[in-house]
């Protein structure tokens, strides 16, 4: 039974249909920033493919937002790629209201270099790039949806709120279509702001 565990850990860790995770790096300002691209076994070089940027929670990294998510499973059927990024510090700059305390990055050029490095290793459908995270990394999300409209077609948010200054200035380019899902019970992240 043991030897069952063992082949079956294995395979969490090997690729065996054909989906490879690349993990790879983006130099800013100095600062090494680290991410993963996960690469469905469908990936065609030859068409245009959607690309999901998945962004973790306050403290966590992108491999763990990986595990957490589960968007790999989704995008191996629906044929897209997702970039796990680790945000400068492990903290997204989400907003000087709440986050200046921890970091002060512009997590908004990273994510726009992000995608251009990938947009340079695969064949992106620039015009269906989105974004989604949790907890911070929804906060991100919101924060890209002011800021990078003109690159992002659509944000998602788990437990991620409008960080308030960012609320205050946000003038999307274009217009946004946004998914929230939010829980009254959250105490942490409080749907009422």
């Amino acid at each position: 039974m043991k030897y069952v565990i063992y082949i079956f850990l294995l395979g969490m860790f090997f690729n065996v249909n054909g989906q490879t995770n690349v993990n790879g790096s983006i130099s800013i300002d100095g600062n090494e920033l680290l991410y993963r691209l996960f690469i469905p076994s469908a990936y065609d070089e030859s068409l245009a493919t959607p690309l999901v940027i998945s962004m973790h929670g306050f403290g966590g990294n992108g491999v763990g937002q990986q595990n957490y998510d589960g968007l790999s499973f989704v995008a191996d059927t629906a044929g897209f790629l997702v970039v796990y990024p680790t945000a400068f510090n492990n903290t997204w700059n989400a907003g000087e209201d709440y986050y200046s305390d921890y970091t002060s990055f512009n997590d908004v050029a990273f994510i726009s270099q992000l995608i251009d490095s990938i947009s340079l290793l695969y064949n992106i459908d620039l015009t269906r790039v989105y974004a989604c995270g949790m907890s911070n990394g929804g906060d991100m999300a919101y924060r890209l949806a002011c800021e990078l409209s003109d690159r992002i077609a659509a944000v998602g948010s788990v437990t991620g709120t409008m960080i308030t200054d960012i609320y205050a200035s946000c003038a999307p380019e274009y217009p946004m279509p946004v998914l929230h899902f939010h829980g009254t019970g959250d105490d942490i992240s409080s749907i009422s702001g």
